[in-house]
């Protein structure tokens, strides 16, 4: 701390300086005496640094370099240690990507720019902010461009290094138009509107020379403590007179102008291989960032726990015989595979088989894996099922808006005084997006990437090396089937990803369209003595609608019988009237309604009752009376129950197997009878809102004749869904996939980049794909409380689904709108509705709308 006298009279008021007798030691102590005054050490650093600051934690650092704070509680030094902490663990998770990206510098720049992030925080300003605890304003320049001040300490103009690292520094919060629109050089006579300029005077010398004395000394120090060594280079760096000279608002307007000239015009579509580059150079950063922030800092990201022979032991009990598909799971060779199997034939097993037979080839762990499913219920189930097999600390699960509104607040943030108490949890929280080895999510969590999401880059980075489960893959309509095939095929090409697809039905058209996206796909079909053995179902057509007094009897009768029942309807008005019957009619029964109106909580709730109800692995532990379960198409994938009967209103073939695999679903080959499921002839006029080609449920009922009251061929069901879709109707979902596919090319992949966010693609996506989430009135309060305690996904857990149709027609009867909820400094906005809400019924729009308008269904 030797610091200058003109230092210390910047400092203090002339007059006083004046006053004061001189000698060479003065100016020292006074800037001393200032520095501890001023800009005193926060109380938690001193209480702390014995054990978090300490040499032997941090490598190389002198105690006095913590004086300069990164966030309220943690100095620079030590929230670069812990980012940097968490880019080495990508490396670790990612140890060739360098090489299959054909960019070796790519960590060499990561670890620089890392390093140099958040030099800027240095400003007075920012100091003051965090130091003052709330008793001042939130500053008013981006940290980031600052610290693109200090890049021509390592990195001078021309460097061959020098641009990737400024993009790294630069777009770590906001994309790269917002910092270049703000800090680009200024052609005004008025040098005092030049924001850079502002901001490089806030940088102390005394300041300056701790950062430089820290780059000199651990820069080397801690790449090879971190594992970084062997994948970067040593970097030069200017004495410290030439360093000091180099800080000045040039030096940002010189970044600046790199940076326009390197993130302009890096689409997919205009040079593949510079787009893909600079979405692994932020995504990386913004993961790493993220969790660096978050409590759990010093908690490295982990590598799913493959291959594993003792876990395979625990999902095979002794003396279970494998399927033949399970074997060939586990024996194919290095790449993707399509699995068609029956329903309950172990083909989760089979993909988990998979996976470690990948990992055997491989030689290391897949860096993620991703277990994919098209209904929030399927995902629940999944979540809990995988937990018996993993660690949950290794699981993650999402879907909904909750991580959504935590990148936004994540992203937007330069922390105000009001946001600072949060930032640790709302980092916390965000950081486990990434951090989870096994994520079990929906196709929509993952086409957030390609839509340009806040946030994509870091989606896509985690996609690198990805091995992903596709489950129940023909649920999808084409159109979303193109949007899902598609990006299979980008990830592919451009993240190395690997895939494992498997359905119970899988019609030669969508076999097609899969073979497309990934030409190399191993074909593993179950033998035809496994489609024989798991054949359970007879099938019956009824007369009427599934509201007719006699099918109602015939459920009353067979509940009266002991039997459990699933009962199945298109539409949640149509599951809730049936509800209501069933009620009426059977007084004592435990009569459990599902669909997809009811908030996560309730949700979660009612599926624990089914599950330990009728859960396939509850199966000798039940006792009490068996259920009914009403229930919406989110029953088609979701819950692994096995029931003992089904009655269900009409639905395309594939849709109905799903159906029928709820029932006698996996009991033991000696002991297993065909199950009698029935489905109703009639339909009401509403569901044309649902299913759009009438012809198809035609077919479907033609081909149901053919085989009323016989069992039901499982090996024959792939050649009966080429029979239903054949003709007119094929032709219409060839036409519905191919424009669907071509639009998502052109418009979306073709135009995906880094360093930006497309408000007109995020718009579009939450508008095809997440719909809205709302929030009942009632809830309001609730609702409020947890914003105020920064409890985001609890908050979360009251808004309820619903599609943007039926949200439309809630605000075109004026009961619904968007609100703005102001909590400090930040605006939270929340779809509310005016309709009644309770835990067993979920949300009624229907009374809402007090109408006879068809509604939407789920």
């Amino acid at each position: 701390l030797m610091l200058s006298a003109p230092f210390v009279a910047t400092c203090l008021p002339r007059a006083k300086m004046a006053s004061l007798p001189y000698t060479p030691l003065n100016p020292l102590l006074l800037e001393l005496l200032f520095i501890h005054l001023v800009f005193p050490l926060p109380e938690q650093l001193q209480k702390t640094r014995v054990n978090t600051m300490t040499n032997d934690v941090i490598p190389g650092v002198e105690a006095q370099w913590h004086n300069i704070l990164a966030k309220p509680h943690e100095s620079l030094v030590a929230h670069t240690w812990h980012v940097l902490s968490r880019l080495a663990d990508q490396v670790r998770l990612h140890p060739t990507l360098a090489a299959e990206i054909e960019t070796p510098a790519l960590w060499h720049w990561l670890y620089w720019g890392t390093f140099l992030h958040d030099f800027g925080k240095c400003a007075t300003g920012f100091q003051a902010v965090l130091k003052a605890q709330g008793r001042t304003r939130r500053w008013g320049y981006r940290h980031e461009a600052l610290s693109l001040a200090f890049v021509d300490w390592l990195f001078p103009h021309g460097d061959v290094n020098r641009v990737p690292v400024i993009a790294v520094i630069a777009c770590h919060h906001k994309d790269a138009d917002q910092i270049i629109k703000q800090y680009a050089a200024n052609d005004s006579d008025y040098p005092e509107d030049d924001m850079a300029g502002q901001m490089v005077a806030e940088v102390r010398p005394a300041d300056q020379l701790i950062l430089y004395r820290w780059l000199s000394a651990c820069g080397w120090e801690w790449a090879t403590a971190l594992g970084f060594a062997p994948y970067i280079s040593q970097v030069s760096m200017p004495t410290e007179a030439k360093a000091k000279a180099t800080i000045q608002a040039g030096a940002v307007h010189r970044a600046i102008e790199d940076l326009r000239g390197y993130s302009t015009n890096i689409t997919f579509n205009d040079n593949h291989r510079a787009a893909q580059l600079g979405m692994l150079l932020r995504g990386m950063i913004l993961i790493a960032d993220h969790a660096g922030s978050a409590e759990s800092h010093d908690e490295p990201f982990a590598a799913l726990d493959l291959p594993s022979p003792d876990r395979m032991a625990k999902l095979f009990k002794p003396g279970t015989t494998r399927h033949e598909h399970q074997k060939q799971a586990a024996t194919s060779g290095l790449g993707s595979a399509m699995l068609i199997a029956p329903t309950g034939s172990g083909k989760t097993e089979a993909a988990l088989l998979w996976l470690d037979h990948q990992a055997s080839l491989d030689g290391v762990p897949p860096a993620r894996v991703f277990y994919v499913l098209p209904y929030q219920a399927s995902m629940n189930a999944m979540y809990q099922r995988l937990g018996r097999s993993w660690d949950k600390k290794q699981i993650g699960l999402q879907h909904g808006h909750a991580q959504q509104a935590l990148y936004f607040a994540a992203l937007e943030s330069e922390l105000s005084t009001e946001e600072a108490g949060a930032n640790a949890k709302i980092n916390e929280e965000l950081s486990r997006l990434h951090r989870f080895p096994l994520n079990v999510q929906s196709p929509y969590q993952m086409l957030k990437s390609p839509y340009q999401v806040k946030g994509h880059e870091a989606l896509f980075s985690s996609f690198q090396g990805g091995r992903f489960i596709f489950d129940e893959i023909h649920a999808y309509e084409p159109e979303r089937l193109a949007l899902i095939g598609r990006f299979i095929a980008f990830l592919r090409r451009y993240a190395a990803a690997r895939f494992f697809i498997m359905s119970a039905t899988m019609p030669t058209h969508v076999r097609q369209v899969l073979r497309e996206a990934i030409p190399d796909l191993h074909l593993i079909v179950a033998t035809p003595e496994t489609f024989n053995d798991f054949k359970r179902h007879r099938v019956h057509l009824l007369q009427g609608l599934l509201s007719d007094s006699e099918t109602l009897e015939r459920i009353r009768t067979d509940a009266e019988q002991g039997k459990s029942i699933l009962v199945c309807c298109n539409m949640v008005r149509r599951a809730k009237e049936i509800h209501a019957l069933l009620q009426s009619q059977l007084p004592g029964h435990s009569i459990i309604l599902v669909h997809s109106r009811f908030n996560s909580e309730d949700r979660s709730k009612k599926e624990k009752m089914i599950m330990d109800a009728v859960g396939v692995d509850s199966r000798g532990t039940r006792n009490g009376q068996k259920p009914i379960v009403v229930a919406t198409q989110v029953v088609e994938v979701s819950l692994n129950i096995d029931m003992d009967t089904l009655y269900t209103e009409l639905a395309p073939l594939e849709a109905l197997l799903q159906r029928f695999g709820r029932v006698n679903r996996s009991r033991p080959k000696a002991d297993r009878i065909l199950a009698d499921v029935y489905v109703v002839r009639q339909q009401p006029d509403a569901v044309k809102y649902i299913y759009k080609s009438a012809d198809l449920l035609d077919a479907t009922l033609s081909r149901l004749e053919m085989i009323n009251g016989q069992p039901i061929d499982e090996n024959a069901v792939s050649e009966w869904l080429d029979q239903i879709y054949a003709g007119a109707a094929l032709d219409s979902w060839r036409e519905a996939y191919q424009q669907s596919a071509a639009q998502f090319d052109r418009d979306i992949l073709g135009t995906l980049k880094p360093f930006a966010t497309s408000s007109e693609t995020e718009k579009l996506f939450y508008q095809m794909f997440n719909g809205v989430e709302v929030l009942p009135e009632a809830a309001y309060p609730e609702y409020l409380d947890c914003l105020k305690r920064h409890e985001y996904l609890k908050a979360s857990a009251l808004l309820v689904p619903l599609s943007w149709g039926q949200y439309a027609q809630l605000v075109k009867a004026r009961k619904a709108g968007q609100e703005t909820i102001e909590e400090g400094r930040e605006k939270y906005p929340v779809y509310t509705v005016a309709a009644t809400y309770s835990s067993e019924n979920g949300l009624d729009i229907e009374g809402a709308l007090q109408s006879d308008t068809p509604m939407e269904a789920d």
